[in-house]
């Protein structure tokens, strides 16, 4: 189907970055779709760009959980032993299972997906070509991702420059769906991407320190968009002992969104 407002409601969907915490936003979706509520336009970066592209797809709450439950984090690893990161290949090939080839034309939402030229740094905004490709630009995490080559260009994690795109929506409402942590949270131990617990020690100190330097900058980058509007209703679930990498517990990220969620309809219809 090609592009078409679905809804009369006046209001803009942004979802941010943040790994497995940005399954959050399945919940938030959940919640509009009991009030038969919908966006008239979707911006997403990172985590934000895969659930807004589902969503702006036309798939259900059920439908992402279902993919979710499906996932084997294993068969997504392809290490570049050179690099010591992820090709990413495996990703790419998933991502292009689960939006099934669709091109940005065959959304029932206008969609734009976010991410950061390497080479330049500037913020470069997808709205047309193969949906997997420009969300494989935005979720291209340095450090744990090779940069994604495309078109003659090459891409890295969209949340560098605009982790909650809300600048890209239209004048009117806004709800802008945070999956950060809080920063002001103290991290006692983390996990890493196949979920073992790594201890405080020399590595573990060092990496909950790059952790909390990243949340840092994240959190002041997404104070600058949500500054850039009036009229936006912020929503930023509770994580409690909640983590990135943390895929496995996405029945409690996705409660956790519900949950936030509650109430946001006074804000769509008042």
């Amino acid at each position: 189907m090609e592009n078409s407002d679905i809804s009369n409601n006046n209001f803009s969907l942004a979802l941010g970055g943040g790994g497995a915490r940005g399954l959050s936003h399945i919940g938030v979706i959940r919640r509009l779709e009991e009030l038969w509520l919908h966006p008239s336009h979707i911006a997403g970066t990172s985590m934000g760009a895969i659930i807004g592209a589902l969503y702006a797809l036309g798939r259900t709450s059920h439908e992402m959980e279902v993919i979710i439950q499906e996932i084997r984090m294993t068969k997504l690893i392809d290490i570049d032993f050179k690099k010591w990161l992820l090709k990413g290949k495996k990703v790419t090939a998933f991502l292009d299972e689960i939006f099934g080839g669709a091109d940005f034309s065959e959304t029932r939402i206008p969609l734009q997906v976010v991410a950061t030229e390497f080479d330049t740094g500037k913020k470069t905004v997808f709205r047309e070509g193969k949906i997997s490709d420009a969300v494989r630009a935005s979720i291209g995490l340095p450090g744990v991702f090779t940069p994604f080559e495309y078109r003659g260009s090459v891409f890295v994690d969209g949340g560098l420059v605009n982790n909650l795109p809300v600048e890209l929506l239209p004048e009117g409402r806004v709800i802008a769906v945070s999956a950060l942590r809080d920063i002001q949270r103290k991290i006692e131990y983390t996990r890493n991407l196949l979920s073992f617990e790594i201890p405080i020690g020399l590595f573990g100190n060092s990496y909950s320190i790059l952790q909390k330097t990243i949340d840092i900058m994240l959190s002041q980058n997404e104070e600058r968009s949500r500054a850039s509007r009036k009229d936006i209703c912020y929503i930023h679930p509770t994580y409690t002992n909640l983590d990135y990498y943390e895929f496995h517990k996405y029945e409690d990220f996705i409660r956790a969104g519900y949950e936030a969620s509650i109430g946001i309809e006074g804000y769509i219809l008042g």
